[in-house]
C-alpha cells in the first residue's frame, strides 16, 4: 500500500509540475498580446469590444490575475488579425 501512496504522490507532482510550467509559458507569452495592446493604442474596453469578450476578463487575462482558459485567449488573438495566433500562446 505503501509504495502504492509513493506512486500516486509521484504523478501528482509530475502533473501539478507540468500544469505550473505550462501556465507560466502562458503567462510569459501573454506579453506578445499586452505589446498588442500598447502598440496599436488599444484599451482594455476596446480589446473587449472587439473579442467579445467583457473588460474585466481582459484586464485580469493581460494582468495575469487570472488563469484564463483557451477559448478566452482565442477571442484574445482573433482582434490581432493574424498577427499573434493560439500557437504564439500556448
Amino acid at each position: 500500500m505503501h509504495a502504492i501512496k509513493k506512486q500516486v504522490f509521484f504523478y501528482i507532482n509530475l502533473l501539478l509540475t507540468f500544469f505550473s510550467l505550462k501556465y507560466k509559458i502562458i503567462c510569459m507569452n501573454i506579453n506578445l498580446l499586452r505589446k498588442y495592446k500598447k502598440d496599436n493604442n488599444l484599451s482594455y474596453s476596446q480589446i473587449a469590444e472587439q473579442s467579445g469578450l467583457n473588460q474585466p476578463t481582459v484586464w485580469r487575462t493581460l494582468n495575469e490575475k487570472s488563469v484564463p482558459t483557451i477559448d478566452t485567449l482565442q477571442k484574445l488573438v482573433s482582434i490581432t488579425g493574424g498577427k499573434i495566433t493560439i500557437n504564439d500562446i500556448i
